[in-house]
């Protein structure tokens, strides 16, 4: 499975990422891996925020995800994830559950560039880290993944 947190800049989609990674740590016996924006970009030094560069930043992480998934080890995905198209294609490869960090932006500003035309996801789990603290955040995801993994099991023990 796969767990992205993803939303514009400063929306605390790291902080919820590394908190939650915390939380499955200390509290499954699951083998957990964590893909991060920011050190994606230094180590394949991609620092554009062009679509194209995006594109090809968000593939080598959902290619490493996908390895990962396919050892039976949760991911957690920390990464902007602007485009619609983009996180269609990485949920049509893997069993993703979404949660986007969205936040009002004169709340925490921020010098850096922002994606000039970050497409606003719909009908996704939403942490609005303006209304919740950190830990109000992360017991919301808690049970959204609870909730996910009961979902996911179920349809894939009935599938046929």
């Amino acid at each position: 499975m796969v767990v992205v947190f993803f939303g514009k800049r400063n929306s605390g989609k790291t902080t919820l990422c590394r908190n939650f990674y915390q939380w499955v740590r200390s509290n499954t016996p699951l083998r957990v891996h964590y893909i991060d924006n920011d050190k994606f970009r230094f180590i394949f030094n991609m620092k554009s925020l062009d679509k194209k560069t995006e594109s090809e930043l968000l593939e080598k992480a959902s290619v490493i995800a996908k390895y990962e998934q396919s050892l039976n080890d949760l991911v957690l995905i920390s990464m902007s994830f602007a485009y619609d198209n983009l996180r269609k294609k990485l949920s049509s490869e893997n069993k993703v559950l979404w949660v986007y960090t969205k936040h009002a932006s004169d709340s925490r500003p921020t010098s850096k560039k922002e994606f000039d035309d970050f497409e606003e996801p719909e009908d996704v789990f939403t942490v609005n880290t303006d209304e919740f603290t950190p830990e109000q955040s992360l017991n919301l995801v808690i049970e959204k993944y609870k909730e996910f993994c009961l979902v996911s099991h179920k349809k894939s023990n009935y599938a046929y």
